[in-house]
């Protein structure tokens, strides 16, 4: 058994709330409260009918409300009729009422019946006009919700295409970015290389630059000892020439001896000469050797400056692949955007899909509906007419029946007087003879009395 719809509880409003709402709802048709106190059925048959309208979409024709009251007395026999064209008003309002009913399931009345509209009742008219009152409200909602939902699918679709176009700009840049870093390759490569050998000759040019520098040290500290010796030879010297002056006038002269002693003093004094030349050469061969360690330290300079440059380079490099690697990452996330709003479109589709196609369903049946409509017209048509002509022969054989029936009937009217006549007869004997057998209990009882006395 199909279990009946659970009614919804909502507020049952006055009766100038309910006159408010349809004023301002402006269906085409205004309630007073006259109307909700004493309702009339073409009245409230109106008022549903243009209910119906505002919230189905359909139009409904002005429904007679004798209609109504007279299909509560046919239904029961129109099934059992084989030609229904003939019912056609009722049916409208069998249609109507089927419409009404089904639309009051869904404002939550599961009860409403014909006698809502034949005969509506002031405290349940109340009770029905604040169900749809409610209903209405609610559907006002949902419509908001739904165009907000209708508009949020436009900005979505709008961000779609943006995004695909940002996604093609970037993937554009991509390609671009791909195909300078393939003709930048060789020069990377290069410039690596080049970079290689540069390390490679400033390594070598620092091993050079440590020996260079240990060796100048021990020169420097061989220069220093040289100095001090070439000081302290020429302050021996000095000494000495002042120690010869001031002995010269003290000793006797000796040829001989200062012969010997002169020839002494200049064999010391061409040694110290000769070490003097010797550390002269040294510190002349130092001078250039400082002198080559600067040029090599200005080479070392301009290698140091382009190393900076190289590496400044590989730093661009590395902050162009960093943002290459960005926008890769970046382009991986659109793409994952897209294919996201891809399978929405995806699904938008099918459902549109099916949907065209339960309306191509739809229109095909109600198609076909109409052509099997037509045809059973025409032939309703035709079997109207042979009907038609079967009723004024059956008003024939019933015009007969009837003269017959009269007679028949006239007939028993006759039986029935002769019946009461001899009801009368009989009932009359039927007294007499209960007389007598009164009369005669009552003379048995008086011989039993007597018998018993004796």
């Amino acid at each position: 058994m199909q279990n009946k719809k659970e009614s919804w509880m909502f507020p049952t409003l006055t009766d100038s709330e309910i006159v408010y709402f349809f004023d301002t709802l402006k269906v085409g048709i205004s309630l007073t409260d006259h109307d909700l106190k004493r309702p009339m059925s073409d009245r409230i048959c109106d008022l549903y009918a243009k209910v119906l309208e505002e919230t189905t979409g359909g139009i409904f024709e002005q429904f007679d409300v004798l209609a109504l009251q007279s299909m509560q007395e046919i239904l029961q026999e129109i099934y059992s009729l084989d030609y229904q064209d003939i019912y056609t008003v009722q049916m409208n309002a069998m249609s109507f009422y089927i419409k009404m009913r089904k639309f009051m399931q869904v404002v939550g009345i599961s009860d409403f019946n014909y006698g809502d509209i034949i005969r509506p009742e002031p405290q349940r008219l109340r009770m029905i006009l604040s169900g749809i009152i409610n209903y209405m409200k609610f559907r006002e909602d949902q419509i908001k919700i739904l165009v907000k939902m209708d508009e949020d699918v436009e900005s979505l679709e709008a961000k779609n295409e943006e995004l695909e176009n940002s996604y093609h700009n970037l993937n554009a840049r991509l390609n671009a970015l791909k195909l300078q870093r393939k003709e930048q390759e060789p020069e990377v490569k290069r410039y690596k290389q080049d970079n290689e050998n540069l390390m490679s000759k400033m390594r070598e040019l620092k091993k050079k630059q440590t020996g260079l520098l240990s060796e100048i040290d021990n020169l420097k500290a061989s220069r220093v000892e040289w100095t001090d010796k070439i000081n302290n030879s020429q302050f021996l010297h000095v000494t000495a020439k002042q120690n010869l002056e001031s002995l010269k006038s003290r000793i006797v002269l000796h040829p001989e001896k200062l012969k010997q002693t002169v020839e002494e003093m200049n064999n010391n004094l061409s040694k110290e000469r000769e070490d003097l030349a010797v550390a002269e050469k040294s510190i002349r061969e130092t001078n250039a050797k400082l002198d080559m360690l600067k040029v090599v330290e200005d080479e070392i300079k301009a290698c140091n400056k382009t190393l900076d440059e190289v590496l400044k380079q590989r730093n661009n490099c590395d902050k162009a692949f960093k943002e290459l690697r960005d926008l890769q990452e970046d382009v991986e996330t659109k793409r994952q955007i897209l294919r996201e709003i891809e399978k929405k479109e995806q699904l938008l589709t099918r459902q549109k899909q099916s949907l065209e196609e339960r309306l191509k369903r739809q229109r095909d049946k109600h198609r076909q509906r109409v052509e099997e409509s037509e045809n059973k017209l025409a032939t309703l048509h035709k079997d109207y007419e042979k009907i038609q002509e079967e009723m004024k022969e059956y008003e024939l054989k019933a015009a007969e029946e009837k003269r017959s029936h009269d007679e028949i009937q006239e007939k028993i009217i006759n039986k029935i007087q002769c019946w009461e006549k001899e009801k009368v007869a009989i009932e009359s004997q039927y007294k007499a003879l209960t007389d007598k057998i009164d009369s005669y209990e009552q003379e048995l009882l008086l011989t039993i009395k007597c018998h018993k006395i004796f």
